[in-house]
């Protein structure tokens, strides 16, 4: 009878356990899971033309000009044990397109990257083996562009490795 018990135990925390997961598709491509966060007006809807997320910004004139939307998870979704993402990554053509000072991943650091040219796809992957995941339950996506008014497309974002359970601070 103990060893039944015993196998029963061990059978259920497999199967009632909740293992530790990136976040799903589903939740990335959702723009009601995007938090919109820039220096401008910002909106945050699904292109069904490009099937992507669109984040689009109007900056005021004279103003420092960012734009960094929030993606937050609740365990047991984790970034933990990732060790690269990937996404694809698209900036609509605009006549006043003048470049970025700069292009980060925000995620327990940060990581550059190089965008895409306008009007055309570009798949990014970015290596966050130098970043603190243990705690992070957010990431920031974005840039900071050099022009007023900005449009860009963010599709098929996934991360590679194999998710650990995030650590809680005490």
């Amino acid at each position: 009878m103990k060893l039944f018990c015993s196998l029963l135990a061990i059978l259920s925390v497999a199967v009632f356990a909740q293992p530790s997961d990136f976040p799903s598709q589903e939740d990335l491509m959702n723009p009601k899971k995007w938090t919109a966060n820039s220096s401008g007006s910002m909106t945050i809807s699904f292109d069904e033309a490009e099937q992507a997320l669109r984040f689009d910004v109007t900056f005021p004139a004279n103003v420092d000009k960012w734009i960094y939307p929030k993606f937050r998870v609740k365990s047991p979704v984790t970034f933990n044990g990732a060790k690269t993402m990937t996404f694809d990554m698209k900036i609509a053509p605009t006549p006043d397109f003048n470049g970025f000072v700069t292009c980060l991943l925000m995620l327990g650091g940060r990581a550059g990257y190089e965008p895409a040219e306008p009007g055309q796809w570009k798949t990014i992957t970015l290596d966050l083996k130098h970043l603190d995941l243990k705690t992070a339950n957010e990431f920031q996506l974005g840039m900071n562009p050099k022009y007023l008014k900005h449009t860009y497309f963010i599709k098929n974002i996934r991360f590679g490795g194999t998710p650990m359970e995030r650590v809680y601070p005490p």
